[in-house]
C-alpha cells in the first residue's frame, strides 16, 4: 500500500499545511464536523480544532482536498488552510451538506479581537472545485460599500447562503444587489449552482498594525444535486441554425453593438478551466456556451456591451471537456 495516500499521513499533510499557513498570517478551514440529522438537512454544529484525532473524514473526499483560494487573489500564492486555537478571528460553526436546487447553509464566525474585520474587497469568497482546482465562482464582480462591511464588527457573525436556483433573475448582472445585511447575519442570495464540492471563505484585516497580513477563515462543503446546464438568457431573440454555424442575436437593453464568436480550439488540448457556475454569470459567454453542440464549428452572437456585464475579451478556456476561443468579432462588429 503507497503510505503517502493513506488517511494518517493525509491528516499530517493537513497539519503541516496549518502550521505553514499559521506562519504566514493566514488561517481558515477547519477540519470536518460531526453531523447531527434533522428532517431535511443536517443540524449546524460546533467546528472543533483541527487534530489527527478530530480530523477524520466523515464525508469521504472533502478533507483530502487542497486549500482554497485568499478572496479576490488579494494574497497571491497563500491559501487558507487551517484556524489556530489563539487566532482572533475563527470558524466555530457551519453547515457542510445541502442538497439542490433550493438551501441554505450558515458559516458563522467569531472575532474575539477588539477590532472589527474589515477593508478586503471582496470580503468573501465561494469556490468550486474542478478539474483539481479551485475556481473562484462568486463574486465575479467587487464591490465596496455594502459588500465591504458585511464582514461585521467584534463578536459573532452568521453568513447565510441563500441558494435557489429558481431564481433566475439573481443570475443577471444587471439586477444583482450583493450580500444583505440583516443585524449579525449576512445574507447572500445565491443562484446558477450546481452539484459538487465547495469552499466559503471570508477575509479581511483585524486592525491597522497587521495591515500587511489580512486573515481569512473558511469551510469546505459539499452541494448534492446535477451538474448545472446552460440555457440561454431571456434577451436572445433570435437564433440561426445555419447548418454547423449558429448566429445569435440577444439585446440587453444598453451599450455599444458588438459581435462575439466562439469556436472549439482543436489545436489546443491545455487550457484554463471555466466553471458553468462562472459562466452562467456572463450573458453572452453563457448564450453561445448554451447554443454550442458538438456539430458546431462556430457560433456567433451580435448583442451590445450593456455596462453591467462581465467584460468578454479574448480568452482561451476549458469548458467540460472542450477548449474554446472566444473573441470580439473584428469582421462583423
Amino acid at each position: 500500500m503507497d503510505e503517502s495516500s493513506s488517511p494518517t499521513v493525509g491528516r499530517r499533510r493537513f497539519l503541516g499545511a496549518l502550521s505553514a499557513a499559521v506562519g504566514s498570517g493566514v488561517a481558515g478551514c477547519p477540519g470536518t464536523v460531526g453531523e447531527t440529522e434533522r428532517s431535511g438537512g443536517t443540524d449546524l454544529t460546533p467546528a472543533p480544532v483541527p487534530t489527527i484525532e478530530a480530523g477524520a473524514d466523515v464525508l469521504p473526499g472533502l478533507s483530502a482536498l487542497p486549500c482554497p483560494r485568499f478572496p479576490g487573489g488579494a494574497v497571491v500564492g497563500n491559501r487558507v488552510c487551517a484556524t489556530a486555537p489563539d487566532d482572533p478571528l475563527a470558524l466555530v460553526a457551519y453547515d457542510r451538506r445541502a442538497g439542490l436546487p433550493t438551501a441554505t447553509l450558515r458559516f458563522q464566525f467569531r472575532n474575539s479581537g477588539p477590532e472589527p474585520l474589515s477593508g478586503l474587497s471582496p470580503p468573501w469568497s465561494l469556490q468550486k472545485f474542478v478539474d483539481g482546482e479551485w475556481h473562484v465562482v462568486r463574486p465575479l464582480r467587487i464591490r465596496s460599500g455594502t459588500d465591504s462591511a458585511a464582514t461585521g464588527a467584534a463578536d459573532r457573525r452568521t453568513w447565510s447562503l441563500a441558494v435557489d436556483n429558481g431564481a433566475t433573475r439573481r443570475l443577471d448582472p444587471r439586477r444583482d444587489r450583493g450580500v444583505e445585511l440583516d443585524g449579525d447575519v449576512t445574507r447572500l442570495p445565491l443562484a446558477g449552482l450546481g452539484g459538487g464540492l465547495y469552499a466559503f471563505v471570508v477575509a479581511g484585516w483585524l486592525g491597522e498594525v497587521v495591515r500587511e497580513r489580512p486573515t481569512a477563515v473558511g469551510a469546505r462543503f459539499r452541494l448534492d444535486g446535477p451538474a448545472l446546464e446552460l440555457t440561454p438568457t431571456a434577451d436572445v431573440e433570435r437564433t440561426d441554425p445555419g447548418g454547423p454555424a449558429v448566429v445569435l442575436e440577444a439585446d440587453p437593453g444598453l451599450g455599444e453593438a458588438v459581435t462575439y464568436g466562439l469556436q472549439p480550439a482543436l489545436d489546443w488540448e491545455d487550457a484554463p478551466t471555466l466553471p458553468a457556475e462562472e459562466a452562467v454569470l456572463n450573458p453572452p459567454l453563457r448564450n453561445m456556451l448554451a447554443a454550442y453542440s458538438p456539430s458546431t464549428n462556430r457560433v456567433t452572437l451580435r448583442t451590445r456591451r450593456h455596462p453591467a456585464y462581465p467584460v468578454l475579451s479574448e480568452r482561451l478556456f476549458s469548458y467540460r471537456g472542450t477548449v474554446f476561443w472566444v473573441e470580439p468579432d473584428p469582421d462583423e462588429g
